[in-house]
């Protein structure tokens, strides 16, 4: 027969036990928060970043106020979205990670960026921006200067 046991060994049991559940609220919360609740992405073609351009029909607009760069951060600026915006960069062809851009208030409907992108060692110029506004994804395709 064994006796009780011992009230070290349920303190670790427990201890373990709030770990995992720690852990488990740890992995929904970041789900929770990273998720992205869109339909297809629309693909976006604008030659020129500096200047306004069109999310699909919402209304919305995305507009490059600072060039993008390596290594040096730039402003990406949303005006026209009712919740708040995210982006995401990856390269032509090549994931950069789970990193994404919560955009701020910037007064008068606008929201504001600061990204800096991803470093890879390929050095390509070649980038693909993500955008999620209102529950939809854009993607935009874009050169990044030297």
């Amino acid at each position: 027969m064994s006796g009780p046991v011992p009230r070290r060994k349920l303190l670790l049991v427990a201890l373990a036990l709030i770990v995992l559940a720690l852990i488990k609220a740890g992995v929904a919360w970041y789900w929770w928060h990273n998720r992205t609740d869109t339909v297809a992405a629309v693909e976006l073609r604008c030659p020129d970043l500096a200047q306004a351009c069109a999310l699909g029909d919402s209304g919305a607009t995305l507009t490059f106020v600072s060039p993008p760069q390596h290594s040096a951060p730039f402003v990406v600026e949303i005006a026209g979205a009712d919740a708040t915006p995210t982006a995401g960069f990856d390269m032509v062809g090549m994931s950069m990670g789970v990193a994404r851009y919560r955009f701020v208030p910037a007064g008068d409907g606008r929201w504001r960026a600061r990204i800096t992108l991803p470093v890879c060692v390929t050095g390509s110029s070649d980038w693909i921006g993500s955008f999620v506004v209102d529950g939809h994804e854009y993607r935009l395709p874009f050169t990044v200067g030297r």
